[in-house]
This record gives C-alpha cells, structure tokens and sequence, in this order.
C-alpha cells in the first residue's frame, strides 16, 4: 500500500535524524522514520509512487533506479497552488566533506520561485534555499543527477553541520500527475563522502579537464551524432551565459564569472549528468 503524508501546520517536525551516511532509493514503499513531509494546504500531495502507475497522452513516469520514487504534486483538481514539502532530518554533527547527491525529475512544471532544495541547520526553523529546480528548463519525465558539495553550499550560506540538519526538497504548483501534469519526482538521494550512490547515467562516460579551471573545460567523449545539450549553472542551479564550441567527440565550454564551484550538464535528452568545477 502506497501512503499518503499531508500535514497543515508550520513547526519543525522531523522527530529522528538519520546518521551518516544516508541514502534512500524509496524501494521499502514508506518513507523512513528521518523524512517529515507538509502541505501549505490540505490535498498537496508527497507520496512515494511505482514505476509504470502514472500514464497520461502515452508518457509513463518510471523510477530513476529501482521500482519506487518520491513525487510532490497536487491531489485535487480544481487548480489551486499549493506548496508541497519532503524534509530529511540528518545528525550531521562533526561531519565534514559531505556531499548531497539525487535525482530529479518533473512532469510539465512551470517554474516558481519556492521549487528547489532548501537547507537548516536549527531543525527546519529556519530554511535558506540552495539550488533552484527549474521545471521551465528540463524535459518532462527526463531525469537529472545533481551531486552537491554540502561543505561549500554551507560556507557560501552561513550553515554549519548539526545534529539537526534538515534538507528540503520543495515544490509549488497547482496541478498534478498524469491529467494537470504538474510535479516533481526525486529519487536515489544520498548524503556521505567520496562517490555518490546515484547511478550514472548514458552520457556520465565522459571525461572534464581541467579541473580546477579559469573558466574553460573541456568535455571529451561525446557522441555528437546524439541530440546533446550542454550547459553551465553556478552553486544556486542558475544558468550561466557560455560559448561552446564543438570538436568530432569533444566540446569546448568557456564561461565568465566569479571565481566558486560551478555545475556543468550535459543532457542527452533523455537524462543528464552533472559535473562539478572549481573556478579559480
């Protein structure tokens, strides 16, 4: 059974903070014991969903691994906008080095200015938000791998590591899957050092150098004859201006900029990968 979590009222919730490492793929069908989920208004919806259930004009919203994810949409249909919340609690006391990694994916989203992934480092009592999610931008049902350097998203905002550190996944909108397609998906998020539990994606066989860089890489193993996007977004998931010029199996990219941690992606159409570079 598929459970449903809608909650009214505005205090910090999450009652358990995972240790770390952490990862979830959602395939026990609940949600952990560490997750709080809130609705501005009832009838928002946060609810862990199976692949193959959601079909709508001959699209059909899988997983990104595995059978399960987690999606944020609407479960009323009259239009009304509503903020959906998923909040995982973390004791990231004494931590250093840690790294944010998941997958997202929307289906037909507008972009509003509450999406996106937001940070506490006080129990949710008070968010800053961290990386834009703009549905506006991506493919609907394409998936996208985000991997986050959590020491520097905490240096760049004022946060510190604490035994009540709280990620937000956040969504805004007033339709829902499969008929008003409005929503987010998230799946195979992980907090930990070194690599990442996110499985890597078609075009994730690519090489990036240099690294750190002054604000030209080089992206090699590209199959050109493919429809491939490229682009370049800072810390906060903006979109960055840049030229590329593009070679038999490699691409040029130069961006102009402060000098700070930069995300590269490269979408292939049907899902993307990001590369993380130090400008210097």
């Amino acid at each position: 059974m598929v459970s449903v979590f809608l909650h009214a009222d505005t205090r910090a919730q999450v009652n358990y903070y995972a240790s770390v490492p952490y990862a979830t793929g959602f395939e026990t069908n609940v949600l952990d014991s560490n997750w709080y989920t809130h609705s501005s208004l009832p009838g928002g919806r946060i609810r862990i969903w199976p692949s193959d259930t959601l079909i709508y004009g001959g699209d059909t919203a899988q997983a990104h691994t595995g059978n399960f994810w987690l999606g944020l949409d609407n479960g009323i249909t009259t239009g009304t906008y509503i903020q959906k919340e998923a909040w995982m609690g973390l004791n990231a006391a004494g931590q250093s080095g840690l790294r944010l990694a998941f997958a997202w994916a929307e289906w037909n989203d507008e972009t509003e200015t509450q999406d996106g992934v937001f940070i506490s480092s006080d129990s949710g009592n008070s968010f800053i938000k961290v990386l834009n999610l703009q549905g506006d931008l991506s493919t609907d049902l394409a998936w996208h791998s985000y991997d986050l350097d959590l020491d520097s998203i905490n240096a760049a905002h004022g946060l510190t590591y604490t035994g009540s550190y709280v990620i937000k996944f956040q969504e805004y909108d007033n339709y829902y899957f499969a008929g008003g397609n409005d929503g987010f998906m998230f799946d195979d998020i992980s907090v930990g050092t070194g690599v990442t539990a996110i499985q890597q994606s078609e075009v994730s066989v690519l090489s990036l150098y240099p690294n750190p860089s002054n604000g030209s890489v080089y992206l090699r193993g590209l199959n050109v004859k493919n429809d491939i996007h490229v682009a370049v977004k800072n810390i906060l998931g903006e979109t960055v201006p840049c030229s590329i010029n593009w070679e038999q199996i490699s691409c040029k990219i130069e961006w102009a900029g402060n000098p700070g941690i930069y995300l590269i992606e490269v979408n292939d159409g049907a899902k993307s990968q990001m590369y993380k570079v130090m400008k210097y």
